[in-house]
């Protein structure tokens, strides 16, 4: 039985830049994964934590607003 993967906080350590990983489904392609690289400052160090509740919910209601 498929298991959805759960959310994950990702952060990086020397820009701050941070977002929320929230896969949709257990089928991942390449541009469903997470980032390998900070977006901001390029990186490869991103601490990866799993999502608190609240994390998750602007997340959610971020991308609804950008719709």
């Amino acid at each position: 039985m498929p298991i959805r993967p759960q959310p994950v906080s990702i952060r990086c350590p020397h820009c701050d830049w941070h977002a929320v990983w929230q896969p949709r489904s257990d089928a991942l392609s390449h541009n469903d994964l997470p980032p390998e690289r900070c977006p901001r400052c390029g990186t490869d160090e991103l601490a990866a934590d799993p999502a608190v509740p609240i994390d998750r919910l602007l997340s959610t209601l971020g991308s609804a607003i950008k719709k």
